[in-house]
């Protein structure tokens, strides 16, 4: 019988799925594996993006035990499909963690929003000890974003929940210092709160240079200034003051504005270009992670935007493989914020408000027209920041921190 310590993780998306959640989260129960725990994780069958997409349905993945429930992911064509996969994974995942052998501790996130019910119930019945990793706030992400109404019924359901998960829980740990704060709000949390972000695929992000880079090639991107915007197209990230931008330099046949992302999120740029007759714009799909490497460093200039609403609430997790690649990007979005924290420490960009369509189209050929030499210096410092503060190894080792010690000090001194 295996008598090792068990950490039982639950997430909506897991590898080999292609989300960057699943990913980190196999990151982590690496980590824990490592340190000699042993790792289950309830997770579903089906593709978070495609449903269609079935894998096994027990798999062991370096040392990860995976099990795959039934009836969880239904796509993400509406909010009501969306939850109902979330509530199914719920639902499943509190009753066999009752049941698990030598569980010790239950790693929960916000991806479902409702797995802190998991903890809640697990904890009525088991001594365990609950780690909840907030990656976005939900319902306030859904009210910000204006698809729920604050005083629904729905939404103060979400946040009752909300606040019964970070009151079970032994360690909460938020991925900026915003969210931090926003959580604190809540409910006092004090010294059980901590921050750490996330942190990038080092193993698949490389500076390629434009003339080895295979992409650039493919899209004949060689003898321009390609603006990049890869990740998710949501209301979460406003692109209007982007696409006004681009819009003013329709005439500057030496830019071209490339977009990666879900094909139906890039509906609203391919009608906005349709639209103005531009043709400044390329609209791809999103790329497979082995080949990022390739797409981000194609870029001389990369762009993020986060909501004015959405500080504190989603943390903005494609700027580190950005910086991993070593190229300067374009903020745009508050200054008080994750993102301006970050240009404050060391000059590896720039950063407007939305609305400022001058300030952008101003920082724009402020980039377009310095020197390659230029824009790698800038770039380099990303790329050295990544490597001081948001390494893989240095995150995860602070997470796994969270678990070993503490399971060296449960409750009724069980120093087994």
């Amino acid at each position: 019988m295996n008598t090792a310590k068990t950490v039982v993780l639950v997430s909506q998306v897991f590898v080999p799925d292609s989300p960057s959640v699943g990913q980190h989260m196999f990151d982590l129960a690496r980590e824990l594996v490592g340190r000699g725990l042993r790792v289950i994780v309830f997770t579903p069958r089906r593709g978070y993006e495609d449903p269609s997409v079935c894998f096994p349905k027990c798999e062991i993945r370096e040392g990860v035990e995976i099990r795959r429930l039934p009836l969880c992911a239904f796509g993400k064509r509406s909010i009501p499909l969306r939850l109902l996969g979330g509530v199914s994974l719920v639902f499943q995942s509190m009753v066999r963690g009752v049941f698990v052998r030598g569980l010790t501790h239950l790693l929960i996130t916000t991806v479902p929003p409702m797995s802190g019910l998991v903890a809640v119930w697990v904890k009525t019945f088991r001594r365990v000890r609950v780690v909840y990793w907030v990656m976005d706030l939900n319902p306030d992400q859904i009210i910000a974003a204006g698809k729920m109404r604050e005083d629904s019924w729905v939404a103060k359901f979400c946040a009752y929940a909300l606040r019964c998960t970070l009151r079970n829980s032994d360690r909460v740990v938020a991925m900026d210092r915003f969210m931090a704060e926003r959580l604190e709000r809540k409910i006092p949390l004090e010294s059980k709160l901590l921050v750490i972000p996330p942190w990038p695929y080092e193993d698949q992000l490389a500076d390629i240079p434009h003339s080895d880079n295979p992409f650039r090639r493919t899209h004949k991107l060689e003898d321009r200034f390609v603006v990049m915007y890869s990740g998710n197209i949501t209301d979460v990230h406003p692109l209007n003051t982007l696409l006004e931008a681009i819009d003013r330099l329709r005439d500057d046949r030496g830019f071209v504005f490339v977009f990666i992302g879900a094909s139906a999120a890039r509906r609203k740029i391919d009608a906005y270009a349709a639209e103005r007759g531009l043709q400044n714009v390329l609209s791809l799909g999103y790329v497979p992670l082995e080949e990022t490497r390739f797409s981000l460093s194609a870029a001389d200039l990369h762009v993020v935007t986060m909501g004015d609403a959405m500080v504190g609430v989603v943390h903005p997790c494609k700027v580190y493989g950005i910086m991993s690649v070593g190229r300067p990007f374009l903020v745009i979005g508050p200054k008080k914020s994750h993102l301006g924290e970050i240009l404050s420490s060391a000059p590896m960009g720039w950063q407007v408000e939305h609305g400022d369509v001058e300030g952008a189209v101003r920082v724009l050929r402020e980039a377009h027209q310095l020197s390659p030499q230029k824009r790698q210096e800038i770039g380099a410092l990303g790329r050295q920041r990544v490597m001081a503060e948001f390494s893989r190894a240095t995150l995860c080792s602070r997470f796994g921190d969270l678990f070993v010690p503490s399971i060296r000090e449960r409750p009724g001194g069980d120093h087994g």
